[in-house]
């Protein structure tokens, strides 16, 4: 019996664009749906104003459509100011930057944290993102990779936008000056294309501080949970010189009520504590902080807080330097 033999090679050019063989091509593949959604959903906005500005008998004429900005001139202050600014509303492209640009880049603006959220949080999920770590492939290259992917989605998104701008002034132009040059959509398009990778790339930089913010607040009150018995032990330094026997410092626990952490253990020989943390704080799940009882020269005991194995970012100040 004969086999085929058969040789792996290395995916062409085209291949790794569409998916195979390279970070950047899977995520472009994966985003490529949404970001025609993206596009065809701010394509709809442009032509349900553009085409009934250009087709309405109440823009038909230069006169119409002076009469209509001035009537805007009458307007409160702060709707004027929600509205925006009319500037050249006697022109096409001017009506549909007035119209629909005010808004539709915050619209889409959502687009991108959703998206770039969605996607290491789904992969995360299916584990594909763990994978991908385990690979020849640094960290720095698998984010490279996959922003790279985002921005080509977000371009194509701002391709069929720009190429719907175009088509409005071209075959719904009413008056001279309503035909929309390629030059001006697409600068039209790259402002929405920076404003989305801008809201994009700094909204999973504030979520994710708004995230540490939370688990260190959620930290800080495990800690203020912890302070009977931190209090148990000062007032068995005090009355003793020692710290608690061993009997008593089983108990501590449970007369405290620590109810913040999975367990919480007293060491009689040193007085420390170690606070195993709980269902509570599930972002540190498995992770300990652990109080250190010192003497000062007055014989006062002073605290330490020593994190085991969790970040700088998730602790509150209290537990980065010294406290009662």
């Amino acid at each position: 019996m004969t086999a085929d033999a058969r040789v792996l090679t290395r995916p062409g050019p085209w291949s790794r664009v569409v998916g195979l063989g390279s970070i950047y091509g899977k995520t472009v593949r994966d985003s490529l749906r949404p970001a025609l959604v993206v596009g065809s959903v701010a394509s709809l906005f442009m032509l349900g104003t553009g085409v009934p500005y250009g087709v309405s008998p109440e823009f038909s004429t230069v006169e119409l459509r002076r009469a209509f900005i001035t009537g805007l001139t009458v307007l409160p202050p702060a709707l004027r100011g929600l509205l925006g600014e009319p500037i050249n509303l006697e022109t096409m492209g001017g009506f549909l930057s007035w119209r629909v640009g005010n808004f539709l880049p915050v619209v889409l603006g959502l687009w991108p944290v959703i998206a770039l959220s969605g996607t290491l949080a789904g992969e995360a999920a299916k584990g594909s993102l763990d994978l991908l770590a385990s690979t020849p492939q640094s960290r720095r290259t698998i984010a490279l990779e996959k922003l790279a992917g985002h921005v080509t989605a977000v371009i194509l998104a701002m391709l069929l936008l720009a190429a719907t701008i175009w088509a409005v002034g071209a075959f719904f132009a009413a008056l001279p000056g309503d035909e929309i040059p390629v030059s001006a959509a697409l600068g039209q398009v790259t402002l929405y294309g920076l404003m989305m990778l801008f809201v994009g790339g700094v909204g999973p930089v504030l979520v994710d501080a708004y995230n540490a913010h939370a688990v260190r607040v959620k930290v800080g009150k495990a800690l203020v949970g912890a302070a009977p018995i931190k209090e148990q032990i000062e007032d068995s330094w005090a009355a003793f010189q020692r710290w608690p026997r061993p009997g008593f410092a089983l108990q501590i626990p449970a007369r405290a009520g620590a109810v913040l952490f999975n367990e919480v253990v007293v060491d009689p020989s040193t007085g420390r504590v170690k606070l195993h943390v709980g269902s509570s704080i599930p972002e540190l799940g498995g992770k300990a902080i652990l109080l250190v009882p010192t003497v000062d020269e007055a014989e006062r005991v002073r605290w330490f807080c020593i994190p085991v194995g969790i970040p700088d970012r998730y602790l509150p100040q209290v537990c980065r330097k010294v406290s009662r």
